[in-house]
Parts: structure tokens; sequence; C-alpha cells
């Protein structure tokens, strides 16, 4: 089977990790016509977090039929909700809205009392998300989206069975969730959702506490059906310990704000890039306490790559991440006196409290971390004869075996045919497809995401621009 995925070449270094599941048949796979129906309708306004290239088969698909109403009230509505940076209308919420209506009879058809609260997501407005539902009963008749939905019924099916296959082979120890949280879930719902790309989310049911619903892009595609990958399953339990542990997380954040107000400014540019708002040390605060927990779970799964997910989280902003982590194992060796996370909380209250003091130590130790382009051949800015045939990137630290490019606006494209690393794993060989034409101009974007630290797994802070001239 043929696997298409932005990252792909990444994402190789990863393995699987099995494990003996009993339990994973608490996990439902669901794939909900709702939400495809949000996701298809953000992605034609253009909101950056909907607008993936993850599963092209699809998406090509779902662009060529729908590009003709983009000009529909609905999305022009959409543009305007986004524009009020006081509403903050993106992400999670237009994800969980979804599950705040349902499709019957052909129509939209709000599931909540109209006159009471609005369930979940309160700073969306109940008269604007009123009038976004009805918009969107029109956008679903006025396109048919019942017939799209219905002709990709087959490589649903796909998506669907791929998607439980990962799960009941991947890293699942349900029992651990329970005990770390002091609390059982008893029904756990998978929205697969297809056009999502990798942006996931999990919550608790506002009507049945004991409802967990996590909502997980596909990252991927196989057989031209969206999918997630194999190799990257760990946002599965992150989510699961949004679900679990918000309530828990949220008794101490009173307690740490002060901390994460001060910290705040230094971070707030990566956790914004990552989809969790400006001005919001609040939820910056909950976000890493989740990432926490659940990099407690992966260590307690010997999940090989840890190493990588912590890498992340610097990048994230939370340059705390591996102390903490290494802070958590008195919480493990001592479970006799903490039989749950609850009664750790004072522990941790007061580790948080100290971060702002070590803060400036953290950034230097991350920012020393970090791989940078040391020298390339051609030098930028250099002119080289036109039998020039490879060029050369060398980077600070041995690298992971992944390399990627593209175009810059203005120049020649650079065509390579492919690329080696050397021996030491520092500089990335680019075998030129064809002679470069005297007398012109070329520019070649290297991905920063793709250069990843073979020893510690940080990235190239920035995309680097090579430039050179012919003679």
């Amino acid at each position: 089977m043929k696997f298409n995925c932005k990252y792909f070449l990444l994402f190789t270094l990863f393995f699987i990790l099995s494990f003996d599941l009993c339990e994973a048949a608490n996990i439902e796979v669901i794939i909900d016509e709702r939400i495809e129906l949000t996701s298809i309708a953000f992605r034609l306004a253009g909101a950056k977090e909907y607008v993936t290239d993850c599963a092209p088969t699809y998406l090509k698909e779902v662009d060529d039929y729908f590009s003709k109403y983009k000009n529909h009230p609905l999305i022009k509505y959409i543009k305007e909700l986004r524009d009020n940076e006081q509403l903050n209308i993106g992400y999670s919420n237009v994800a969980y809205s979804a599950l705040l209506f349902d499709i019957r009879e052909g129509h939209v058809k709000p599931n909540f009392n109209k006159d009471s609260e609005l369930p979940k997501y309160k700073y969306w407005p109940k008269d604007s998300f009123l009038k976004y539902l009805k918009l969107l009963d029109e956008f679903y008749v006025y396109t048919k989206f019942e017939w799209f939905w219905n002709k990709h019924e087959e490589s649903r099916n796909t998506s669907k069975k791929e998607a439980e296959e990962v799960i009941n082979n991947n890293m699942l120890d349900l029992h651990w969730f329970e005990e770390f949280f002091a609390q059982s879930p008893k029904q756990i719902y998978m929205y697969l959702a297809l056009a999502n790309g990798q942006h996931n989310y999990g919550g608790i049911n506002d009507t049945n506490p004991e409802r967990i619903e996590l909502i997980i892009g596909c990252n991927c595609e196989i057989d031209g059906a969206p999918t997630i990958n194999r190799a990257m399953m760990d946002v599965i339990p992150h989510e699961l310990c949004h679900s679990c542990g918000d309530s828990v997380a949220r008794t101490i954040i009173p307690q740490i704000i002060s901390s994460f107000n001060m910290i705040y400014p230094y971070i707030c540019q990566q956790t914004k890039s990552f989809g969790y708002g400006d001005n919001n040390p609040e939820v910056a605060a909950l976000e890493s306490l989740t990432e926490l927990f659940a990099n407690v779970y992966l260590s307690h799964i010997g999940y090989k790559y840890i190493g990588y997910v912590i890498a992340r989280d610097d990048f994230r902003g939370y340059l705390w991440m591996a102390d903490a982590l290494r802070f958590m194992k008195n919480f493990l060796e001592n479970r006799e006196q903490y039989p749950s996370i609850v009664e750790f909380l004072p522990q941790l209250v007061a580790y948080y409290n100290e971060l702002p003091d070590r803060f400036e130590f953290l950034m230097n130790k991350f920012l020393a971390c970090r791989p940078y382009v040391e020298s390339t051949y051609p030098a930028n800015g250099s002119t080289v004869s036109s039998n020039l045939r490879e060029i050369k990137i060398t980077l600070s630290q041995p690298m992971i075996n992944a390399f990627g490019c593209g175009l810059i606006d203005g120049y020649e494209q650079v065509k390579t045919m492919e690329y080696r690393l050397s021996e030491d794993h520092r500089t990335f060989i680019l075998k030129l497809d064809k002679p470069l034409e005297p007398g012109k101009q070329y520019g070649l974007l290297i991905d920063a995401p793709m250069l990843v630290s073979e020893d510690n797994f940080h990235r190239v802070s920035n995309n680097y621009e090579l430039y050179f001239n012919v003679e």
C-alpha cells in the first residue's frame, strides 16, 4: 500500500510500538458528516488550520467540488467571524461546534435548547452561533453536500479500517489513565476528521462526563483515503490526557498562573503559532500540564522517541519539559504516598512556581541545542559555473536523514535528482537534475521542519534561503 504524507521522510525514522490491548474496544472510531461539513466550510473560508494538504487525493476532490461555492453567504460570514479577534473563532471551537447540531431530513438542526446557554465554548456568542448554523444549513442544501458525502463512502470505510488497525496495534494502556487521574472514563469516541490534517482536539461531553470525545485529524493518506500516520500516535494519549486531566489541571492553575504571567511574554509567539491563542497564559499553563501528563505516559510505555516529543515541546515554548519530566520521577517512585496525580499536585505547584527564576537558564539551554546551517556550497550570494553538479548544505550538528526544499518567488528553480547525507551526517549533498543556465539567478528554500538534529531532535529555527548566480 502506498503512503502519501507531507512529512513522510521525517516520519520514516519512527516505528510502531505494539502492545497487547485488552481494552482497545473501548475506543470507537467514528467518521462524522457534521465534522466534515464544518471542516470543509472553514477550509473554503481560508482558515489556515483547516487548509491542509496532508490527504491530497481527497482534498483535491473537496476543492474541485466546493471551490465554486466560495462566495456563499456562509463563507463570507465565517470570514467576518474570523476577522473579529475578540471572538477567536477557530481550531477546537470549530471542531466541537459540529457536535452541537444534527443533520436530520437533509437539514442542519441545533441539538441543544436554543433558549438556554450555549453548551460549549461560551466565547462563541450564541446569536452568532445560531446565525452560523442557519447559514450552514443553507450551505448544506445548496451545495448538495449529502451527495458529496455519500460519494466517498468507500474511501471512508478504508480510512476507518486503517485507523482502527493503528489503534489496536499501538500504545494505548487505558488502565494507566484510570490510575493516573483516579477516574474511569467508560466511553471513548474518536472522531476521525478527514480534512483536519495534523490538528487534534480532546474533551469531555457536557451532558455525559463519562463520554470522552477526541477529534483526530488525518495527517496522511493510504490508497487515496485520508488516515492517521502509524508512526506519529502520541497525539491520542495527549488528547486523552486533556479529556481525563483537564479538571485536575485546572485545580492548580490559579496557584501557578502568576508564574505563567511572568514567562508568557517569552513563549507567546510559539504557543500562538500552534493555535493556542494570543495573550492567554492560562491556556499555555493548561496545555503544558497536559503535555507533561502525556509525556509521563509515553515514558511509561517506553516510547523510544520521547526525545523527539520533548524537542517539539521546546519549540512550542515549553522549555521546562525535560526537567519537569525528571521531576515527575518523584511521583512515580512514591506511588504509595501518591496513589494518583491528585495527591502530587502540591509538589507540581511548587515546581511551576520556581520556573520564572530558572527561565533564563532554560532559554539559553534551548538556544544552544538548536542546529543551524553552518555553510553552503556554493556560498550564499556567490557566482558559480554552469558546470555545477552538486549543492552542499552543512549543518552544525549531525542530522537525521530527512530533507525538503521549495521555490523562492522571482528566482529560477533548482531542480535536484536526489540527495544523500555525508558520512558524518552533517552535510546534505544534492545532485542536480539538469545543468544550470548561464546568466540566471537561482534560489532554493530549505525547509526548517525537515532539518532535525540526530542527537537531540531539535530543528533549525527558520527556513534557510540559498541564492547564487550562474556566470
